[in-house]
């Protein structure tokens, strides 16, 4: 699913409500089990994934992740240390979008 321009500004009116810290940490945890993730989220740069994707997320800076740099630095330097883990997520990837396709056929 990705979000429009106008689908991402409901998102976020939606998070500034009384509850929205706690329907983002919803969101997040759900988001992080999806299969789609398990592989890179099992991988030594799992840690590093969730931080940089948790930032994003709750981020409040314009454009949102600006204030992310760290987490996104620590995330690319382990994906760089660690290239198995990365190939790994990237096929992953690669079988769920072709099962997705398939199943919309």
């Amino acid at each position: 699913n990705v979000l429009l321009d106008g689908e991402h500004k409901k998102f976020d009116q939606e998070m500034e409500s009384k509850d929205g810290d706690v329907a983002v940490d919803a969101m997040i945890q759900d988001a992080l089990a999806c299969p789609c993730v398990k592989d890179l989220r099992e991988s030594p740069c799992g840690p590093s994934f969730e931080s940089a994707f948790t930032c994003f997320h709750k981020s409040k800076a314009t454009p949102k992740g600006d204030d992310c740099a760290q987490q996104n630095t620590a995330f690319l330097d382990c994906l760089r240390s660690h290239p198995a883990a990365a190939a790994a997520a990237a096929s992953s990837q690669t079988e769920d979008a072709g099962k997705t396709a398939a199943a919309n056929s």
